[in-house]
Parts: structure tokens; C-alpha cells; sequence
């Protein structure tokens, strides 16, 4: 079973497998993102999103569980 990482100790493969995130609020399906054809350095810059844009006060983050064997 995977635990919770903090975001401070290590950061998730940047534009790899989805990943779990938590917030201080609740737990959302992320992605660690760089887009290399963003304008500006800060813009190219990896960063937590979500299907909504950009998500702010990743504290947390954890691979997703394995899927149930039948």
C-alpha cells in the first residue's frame, strides 16, 4: 500500500502516471505537469493540475492504488 508524500521530500515523475493529491481539504486525481511550450520560465515550470487547471496547496501526493485483481 503506498503512503502519503510530502511534497517537501519528493515530487512525483514530472508529465507521468496520474497521481493522488491532498490539499489540506480533500484528495484530488492529479498530474505533475510541464508545459515546454509555455511563454514565460515560470509557465514551463512543473506543477500539480487537475481537470479544472492548476492546483494550488499540494501538501501531499501518492501513486495511485493498484487496480482490484478478480
Amino acid at each position: 500500500m503506498s503512503e502519503w508524500i510530502k511534497v517537501e521530500d519528493a515530487l512525483p515523475k514530472v508529465n507521468g502516471d496520474s497521481i493522488l493529491g491532498w490539499n489540506g481539504w480533500g484528495v484530488s486525481l492529479l498530474s505533475y505537469r510541464s508545459h515546454t511550450t509555455a511563454k514565460t520560465e515560470k509557465g514551463r515550470k512543473p506543477r500539480f493540475e487537475n481537470w479544472n487547471g492548476i492546483a494550488s496547496g499540494i501538501t501531499h501526493w501518492m501513486p495511485l492504488p493498484e487496480p482490484p485483481i478478480e
